[in-house]
């Protein structure tokens, strides 16, 4: 059965806080949110504010939201590329620094292959991880150097489904 959806307004916003109240803001991204955001993740990049708040706001909700789901792998990756298929390519380089890092660092501790290339701004990595056209896999050598780097992605890895899966 299809979840049902709001028929007011009121009753969208009320399951918006709801939604919101039990997603707290991460306490170290506190000041990279705009609170009265909170919970709301269709961004419009036309217009989005000017140091975008809008933007950095959404992609922290996300991130906390994958956290919940305790999503990994290509799940995680496909469901990332469904909430940010219209992002544009440069929606991260636009984004404070230490969110955009914190959100690399968790999609590649919960399995997704984002590039860290010497040179290759984290904006980028992060752009073409999400915009990839197919799930970008690990090589046994990138999962021997993750597992070695990452205590979560170590976790992760000892199960053979988890890296068989990546």
């Amino acid at each position: 059965m299809a979840p049902t959806l709001p028929a007011t307004p009121a009753e969208a916003e009320s399951m918006s806080a709801l939604i919101r109240s039990r997603i707290p803001i991460p306490d170290r991204m506190v000041n990279y949110v705009n609170p009265s955001l909170w919970g709301k993740w269709d961004v419009d990049f036309s217009t989005a504010d000017s140091d975008n708040k809008v933007a950095t706001t959404c992609l922290v909700y996300l991130m906390a939201l994958y956290q919940k789901q305790q999503l990994t792998g290509r799940i995680l990756w496909q469901i990332v590329k469904s909430d940010m298929e219209d992002w544009p390519q440069d929606a991260f380089a636009r984004m404070d620094h230490d969110p955009v890092k914190a959100f690399r660092d968790y999609l590649r501790s919960h399995g997704v292959n984002v590039p860290m290339a010497q040179g290759v701004p984290i904006d980028e990595g992060v752009s073409q991880a999400v915009h990839a056209e197919d799930f970008p896999e690990w090589t046994t050598d990138e999962v021997k150097k993750a597992s070695t780097k990452d205590a979560t992605f170590r976790r992760l890895a000892r199960d053979p489904e988890f890296v068989e899966e990546i």
